[in-house]
């Protein structure tokens, strides 16, 4: 249970101070533990960060996992994840933080860097079921679906960064609008 307390402490202290901001003696001192019980189930912040950022994202795709039923082809389906972005990853109390810890990649270690990697493709898979299935259904006809999926990811990620503040409505218009330029490039 001392890692769950860890866990809420530490993602409640990244949300109110930012990731550089939040030192291992706050996360030990909000979260009741001590130094050597928090080295004990994560190997430094970086991973303590990154276990945050995985459960969150457990989350995320799951109810994306239930809302990608709603649509009927895989077109309807890329739009609606624009959407989906557009209103959930918005929100996300951590979203700052994330950006801010991004930031700092090229001082990780490469065991960090692959973790990063395993967390994002988590997020691009979803692209590419969605490019396979536009395949299958002969919507359109894409030789490289990992390519094209990690662009997509990367212009979603784009998206939140530039429209992150803007009002939902305006903010889902032009989610929707860049996923329409997205596939009409694709057909």
């Amino acid at each position: 249970m001392k890692e769950q307390s860890i866990i809420e402490a530490a993602k409640q202290l990244f949300i109110e101070k930012g990731y550089r901001e939040t030192s291992v003696a706050d996360i030990v001192r909000a979260s009741g533990s001590s130094k050597g019980n928090l080295y004990h189930h994560f190997k430094n912040k970086e991973a303590l960060f990154l276990k945050i950022i995985e459960k969150d994202d457990d989350h995320w795709l799951h109810e994306w996992s239930l809302k990608s039923h709603e649509f009927n082809n895989a077109r309807e389906k890329f739009i609606g994840l624009a959407t989906y972005s557009a209103t959930r990853q918005t929100y996300h109390p951590m979203r700052s933080a994330v950006a801010e810890f991004y930031a700092l990649e090229s001082h990780y270690s490469s065991e960090i860097k692959a973790k990063i990697k395993e967390i994002d493709d988590r997020y691009t898979e979803c692209f590419m079921d969605i490019i396979q299935e536009g395949n299958r259904q002969e919507e359109w006809n894409v030789g490289d679906p990992w390519e094209v999926s990690e662009i997509a990811s990367a212009l979603s990620v784009g998206m939140v960064m530039l429209y992150g503040d803007y009002p939902i409505e305006e903010r889902k218009r032009r989610y929707v609008k860049s996923a329409e330029i997205f596939l009409d490039g694709l057909s």
